[in-house]
């Protein structure tokens, strides 16, 4: 019995000292905007969904402006198409920039290929995430 104890007593506290596995969504700094993904929390990408089937991500840019990224319709992929012009590897950028918003200004494709490497990828990953 006093063995059968001590096994239990070990399971225990070896229970009670792991972390619980982290669940997601796991809530954001506001209601409606939460971490979709154990990648998304890593690189501050917040997300909301809406009942409408639409969606969007959130992040702050290296220089603490907030980029919002939505999914994009048929109309966006043709606007994107004519940004891109000939170019095959401006396309995903062009849909990001077509879709983004920075501190409520639309993105523009050239702003964000001058942007610093780490935004970029960010802004990029939210628009590959959500359109493609």
């Amino acid at each position: 019995m006093e063995g059968q104890n001590l096994d239990l007593q070990e399971k225990t506290s070896v229970a009670q000292t792991e972390a619980p596995a982290k669940v997601y969504p796991i809530p954001g700094s506001q209601p409606e905007h939460v971490f979709e993904d154990a990648n998304d929390e890593a690189m501050g990408i917040e997300t909301i969904s809406y009942p409408n089937g639409g969606k969007s991500k959130r992040v702050v840019l290296s220089d603490g402006r907030i980029a919002i990224t939505r999914r994009v319709k048929g109309k966006d992929m043709i606007e994107a198409g004519k940004l891109a012009g000939q170019s095959v590897e401006k396309v995903n950028a062009a849909v990001a920039a077509v879709a983004t918003k920075i501190d409520d200004q639309p993105l523009i494709l050239d702003d964000l290929l001058n942007m610093w490497g780490m935004d970029f990828a960010l802004i990029s990953a939210m628009s590959n995430n959500l359109n493609f």
